[in-house]
């Protein structure tokens, strides 16, 4: 398959495609058009190259560019690391990307809980509710990496 065709492909076709090649124990499907005819073969090697090259993430999972970022980005990495997401994801999320946008630096985490506590109250505002939230290095690490901003300083 052509890299202008595979740039083509939507979430819901990454989906089907790893989903079939799963179920049917088999690392190629054929491909084709609208009208059925073959356009191509897509292996497993494809499918991951493409979902890397288009998000261009460094180790970790962080991006290079934090302009590649999208929501879409944020579902896919949050499904790769297991974390199912729900509202207050979402908001910890923007209000870090807005953060980032409006300061230019990332927020740290005294930011987060006095932004949080305020608008969620006490207890959901605290730093152990943020870091249940994000269990894989709390709302500093994961929080920020799904939200496409840089590793913050010293981290490793």
């Amino acid at each position: 398959m052509s890299k202008q065709d595979a740039g083509k492909l939507q979430t819901d076709d990454f989906i089907m495609a790893l989903a079939v090649m799963k179920q049917h124990q088999i690392r190629r499907l054929i491909v084709c058009d609208e009208a059925r005819h073959v356009v191509g073969v897509i292996t497993r090697s494809d499918l991951v190259r493409i979902f890397f090259d288009h998000f261009k993430s460094a180790s970790e999972g962080y991006l290079v560019d934090p302009a590649d970022w999208s929501e879409e980005f944020v579902r896919r990495q949050a499904a790769h690391e297991g974390l199912q997401l729900k509202g207050e994801h979402w908001e910890i999320i923007r209000f870090q990307r807005h953060w980032y946008e409006t300061h230019g630096q990332q927020a740290s985490v005294r930011d987060m809980i006095k932004h949080f506590r305020e608008l969620w109250g006490e207890d959901k505002g605290s730093n152990q509710y943020l870091h249940q939230l994000f269990p894989r290095g709390g709302p500093q690490k994961q929080g920020n990496r799904l939200a496409g901003l840089l590793r913050t300083k010293g981290e490793h």
